[in-house]
């Protein structure tokens, strides 16, 4: 088996169990992505497995980071267990997110103009959507094809913000 973040707190005879390939597969995905998600955002998130719900929840408060973290992990794992799975799906589901998060920071950011570096949550918020989404894709349940994909779209959210507020600074 491959290895589970030591950030993820499970009882071990879910391994044993009839259900042992699924859990597996939970233990898996979520450690990759939380390990990720963990460098990108300078975290130290943990999390609790519980078999018996089937979920994730934080062990460790990071009320921004870990409830963000734990949101996005469901929808990843709700959608890859689905057995009516569609990659292309999922992507193009995602992307109606991400870019709906792109279209609020994009006008926001136009709107305020210069004034957006005094805003501290509109700053703290975009930082984190930037440090998330930079050369990014889900990893664990899309092919090489869907990985390239995602990244693509969302590269192209990510440096739409970039140049703009880039233009702001320099304007």
């Amino acid at each position: 088996m491959e290895e589970i973040s030591k950030n993820i707190i499970f009882d071990s005879k879910i391994l044993e169990s009839k259900n042992q390939q699924f859990y597996i597969n939970q233990l898996k995905i979520t450690s990759l992505n939380l390990d990720d998600f963990n460098k990108r955002l300078n975290t130290n998130i943990i999390l609790r497995y519980h078999d018996a719900l089937n979920g994730f929840e934080l062990e460790t408060q990071y009320p921004k980071y870990g409830n963000l973290f734990v949101r996005h992990l469901s929808h990843y794992l709700a959608f890859y267990n689905n057995r009516n799975w569609l990659q292309p799906d999922f992507i193009s589901y995602e992307y109606f997110i991400l870019k709906s998060i792109h279209d609020h920071f994009y006008y926001s950011l136009k709107e305020k103009g210069k004034s957006y570096q005094s805003d501290i949550i509109l700053n703290e918020e975009l930082s984190i959507f930037l440090h998330r989404y930079d050369n990014y894709f889900p990893l664990g349940i899309l092919d090489k094809a869907g990985e390239n994909e995602y990244k693509y779209y969302s590269q192209d959210l990510v440096n739409s913000l970039k140049k703009l507020k880039l233009s702001i600074d320099q304007s």
